[in-house]
């Protein structure tokens, strides 16, 4: 009998270091958070930036990174406190870029597995 447990599969995880040193393992995102990176991007994209755009990319990086492994929260505040924009932004990217990567390799392997 084949059996799939979603306990014991094993995950990819995006390495992060905290500027205070807290090392984060994040996964990727559910579906509900999906979701809010699409919508965040599409009004990062469709608008001039400002602080409700800044405030929502603070706050994208916090709910990203507190989907992590050992259930470490991170607040939007303590990012705010410790992480500049341009940083934000380019942890973002390659977050998103992981997510690309991971759910890429996931299309291509049902693809080619009959």
């Amino acid at each position: 009998m084949k059996e799939f447990n979603f306990k014991s599969r094993k995950k990819e995880y995006f390495k992060i270091t905290l500027p205070d040193d807290r090392v984060l393992f994040i996964s990727t995102p559910s579906k509900s958070l999906a979701h809010k990176i699409i919508d965040t991007y599409k009004n990062f994209n469709d608008k001039s930036v400002t602080d409700n755009i800044i405030d929502d990319l603070y706050n994208l990086s916090a709910m990203t990174m507190s989907a992590n492994k050992d259930n470490i929260k991170v607040t939007k505040e303590e990012l705010i406190e410790s992480i500049e924009l341009t940083d934000i932004m380019d942890y973002l990217d390659s977050y998103m870029n992981f997510v690309n990567e991971q759910t890429n390799q996931k299309n291509l392997k049902s693809l080619t597995t009959p």
